[in-house]
């Protein structure tokens, strides 16, 4: 994903680990029993909480990818 003329390597990263999370977040598994359930859950807590800890970023990156639509 390119990073619209900024050199900072973290910003590619966070892009792409923005579109990897979306397939997770987006996918309409619904776990096969309550063990994949829980694991499904989990793996959405994490998520949740990556997503706070980088919020900064996240705001960042999804306001350049709204300019670049406009």
């Amino acid at each position: 994903m390119p990073n619209h003329g900024r050199n900072d390597k973290s910003y590619d990263k966070h892009c792409c680990n923005v579109c990897l999370q979306e397939a997770f977040v987006t996918s309409e598994e619904f776990g096969q029993d309550l063990e994949h359930v829980e694991v499904l859950q989990k793996k959405f807590d994490e998520f949740q909480k990556d997503l706070q800890n980088h919020e900064d970023k996240v705001r960042h990156i999804h306001r350049d990818m709204g300019a670049k639509f406009i």
